[in-house]
């Protein structure tokens, strides 16, 4: 599950930090939205929604690639523990929460198609040994738009013995679309 703010005022300036207290934020499972019949946790016709998920690293210095896969309606702004890393769609920096994005975007996956892949720079100076945060403010072209989407993957890319077979985490419960994905990520690990 994710913490999620259906945006009414900015949040405070820390929100995309590891140390943000999020207790006041609702919390759902990822597949954000409204309108286009993809979303498992819906929202409210907004311009933006900020999202949180905490997560926690071991052997940081086993990590050799990081990834991130969006599929996303209209523009979104994601980070990691503070750090932006990926943007599309949006002006400002930060965007405000009321801003629209620079035009509309329809979200990929609904229609067969595949999510968005941003690679993140760094894995050194940007993940933490035990706590994290990836953090995404998604934003609408307007408030009246009939539809919103975010949906985020993260994917955390180890060093492996040669010889050892890649497995797909226990706790990872895809639909079968998300297969030729998966495959796609040999030897990666998906947090969420």
């Amino acid at each position: 599950s994710w913490y999620y703010y259906v945006a009414s005022q900015e949040p405070t300036s820390n929100w995309n930090q590891v140390n943000f207290n999020s207790s006041s934020w609702s919390i759902g499972p990822s597949g954000f939205g409204y309108g286009d019949g993809d979303d498992n946790t819906e929202v409210s016709n907004t311009v933006s929604v900020y999202l949180i998920k905490p997560f926690s690293i071991t052997d940081s210095d086993q990590i050799k690639k990081l990834a991130f896969h969006i599929d996303y309606d209209d523009g979104f702004v994601a980070y990691l523990n503070g750090n932006e890393f990926a943007r599309d769609n949006v002006e400002g920096n930060p965007p405000a929460f009321n801003q629209g994005t620079i035009t509309w975007r329809e979200a990929e996956m609904i229609n067969g198609g595949d999510p968005s892949l941003f690679w993140v720079d760094s894995t050194v100076t940007w993940i933490n040994e035990g706590q994290n945060v990836l953090a995404i403010q998604v934003h609408n072209f307007n408030s009246s738009s009939s539809d919103l989407s975010c949906i985020p993957f993260f994917t955390i890319g180890r060093n492996s013995q040669s010889g050892s077979n890649p497995s797909i985490a226990e706790e990872i419960d895809l639909p079968l679309q998300f297969f030729t994905l998966i495959l796609r990520l040999v030897q990666m690990e998906r947090l969420f």
